[in-house]
C-alpha cells in the first residue's frame, strides 16, 4: 500500500498542467489579421480551479462573423472616435467597431461605434479588459466612465465597474481540436446607461478561454441581464475562433482561397466565387461598414465588382459560401 502511494505521488505530476501566463510577449493584439468568430448558443462556463476540462466540442454554428483588426492611423475616423487606441476592431456581423488600447501591462477597451445605429460610447475612463502579465489568482477592479454620441451630440453617460479574475487554468475542447495550458479569466460587469432614450441596468459575466501566443480568446461565454423599468432582456451566446489555421490569417492571405484580379486596381475586380456558389458578396470598409453588397445568382462563379464609387484605400471583400464557409481577401483601391 505503501509502494502503492508513493508511486502515484510520483506519477501525479504528470497529469498535471504547467500554469500558463499571458504577458506582452504571447498577448499582443495588432493591426493585421482577419478572424473568422462562431457564434453559437450559451453553455455552461464550467468550473473554476486548476487542471481543469472545458468542454465545449458540441457547440453548434448559429452564425460567422469577419473581425478585422484595423492599425488606426489607416482610418481617419478613429482618432476622432477613439483616441487612445492602438488598435481597431470592425465586426461585420454586429457592425461594432471597438477601440483598444494594448500596452505591456494591460489591454483597455475604449469604446464602441455600432454602424448600424450610428451610436457611439466613448470612454473617458476606459474598460481594463486584461491585466499584464496574468497567471492563474490574478485578480483586478476597475471603475469606468462613457458618454453617448449620437449624430455628434451628446445624448447621455455611462458609468460602471469590473472585477477579472484569472480563476482557472486547464483543458479546452473546441469542435475542432483541443488546447492544453489554456487560462480562463473571468469578468463580472455591470453597468448604469443613463441617455435620451432611457436608463438601464446591466449586469452579467464574461468568461475568457486564453491561449499563449494566441492574441485574442479561444473562445468567449457572454451572458448579461439588462433590466430597463419592467423591461427584461438579455445578451447571452458563445462566440469562439473558426480554426486557429484561419483565424489568424492576414488580409489578402492565400489561406483564404479567394481570387480578386486586378488588385490592387483603380476602378474594377473579378471575384472568384467557390465551387459551392455563394449567397453573398460585401466590400466592406476599414472600419468594418459595408460599403458595397452583390447576391450572386446560383450557379454564377465569378462576381465583377464596380468600385468607382469608391474612394481609394484597402478593402476587405467577404464572401459567404452557400456551404456555411467564409473567405475573406483584401482589397486595395488606388
Amino acid at each position: 500500500m505503501r509502494t502503492s502511494t508513493i508511486l502515484a505521488a510520483l506519477l501525479a505530476p504528470a497529469y498535471n498542467l504547467a500554469q500558463p501566463t499571458l504577458d506582452a510577449t504571447n498577448t499582443v493584439l495588432a493591426p493585421g489579421p482577419v478572424y473568422l468568430i462562431n457564434v453559437s448558443s450559451i453553455v455552461d462556463p464550467g468550473p473554476a480551479g486548476a487542471n481543469v476540462v472545458w468542454d465545449l466540442s458540441a457547440l453548434a454554428i448559429t452564425a460567422t462573423a469577419t473581425v478585422t483588426l484595423v492599425d488606426p492611423a489607416d482610418e481617419p475616423d478613429a482618432a476622432v472616435l477613439f483616441p487612445h487606441a492602438t488598435l481597431i476592431t470592425a465586426n461585420d456581423l454586429s457592425g461594432q467597431v471597438k477601440g483598444y488600447e494594448n500596452t505591456a501591462t494591460y489591454i483597455d477597451s475604449w469604446g464602441v461605434f455600432n454602424n448600424n445605429n450610428q451610436l457611439l460610447l466613448q470612454q473617458s475612463n476606459a474598460v481594463r479588459e486584461l491585466v499584464l502579465p496574468c497567471t492563474f489568482g490574478t485578480t483586478w477592479t476597475d471603475t469606468d466612465e462613457a458618454t453617448y454620441f449620437f449624430g455628434g451630440s451628446q445624448v447621455g453617460g455611462r458609468t460602471g465597474t469590473t472585477t477579472g479574475t484569472a480563476d482557472a487554468y486547464g483543458e479546452l475542447i473546441l469542435p475542432f481540436g483541443s488546447f492544453t495550458n489554456v487560462i480562463r479569466v473571468h469578468l463580472e460587469q455591470s453597468v448604469n446607461d443613463n441617455t435620451d432614450f432611457g436608463s438601464a441596468v446591466t449586469t452579467g459575466d464574461r468568461y475568457q478561454y486564453y491561449l499563449p501566443g494566441f492574441p485574442a480568446p479561444l473562445a468567449e461565454i457572454i451572458d448579461f441581464t439588462s433590466v430597463s423599468g419592467t423591461d427584461v432582456t438579455t445578451d447571452q451566446r458563445v462566440q469562439w475562433v473558426n480554426e486557429l489555421s484561419t483565424a489568424l490569417a492576414t488580409r489578402g492571405d492565400a489561406s483564404f482561397d479567394l481570387s480578386l484580379s486586378p488588385n490592387p486596381t483603380t476602378d474594377r475586380t473579378t471575384v472568384v466565387l467557390p465551387t459551392e456558389g455563394a449567397t453573398h458578396v460585401h466590400v466592406l470598409d476599414a472600419m468594418g461598414r459595408i460599403v458595397l453588397s452583390i447576391v450572386p445568382a446560383l450557379d454564377q462563379r465569378t462576381v465583377m465588382l464596380e468600385l468607382n464609387g469608391l474612394s481609394p484605400g484597402a478593402y476587405s471583400v467577404r464572401v459567404q459560401g452557400r456551404g456555411a464557409s467564409v473567405r475573406t481577401a483584401r482589397l486595395v483601391k488606388l
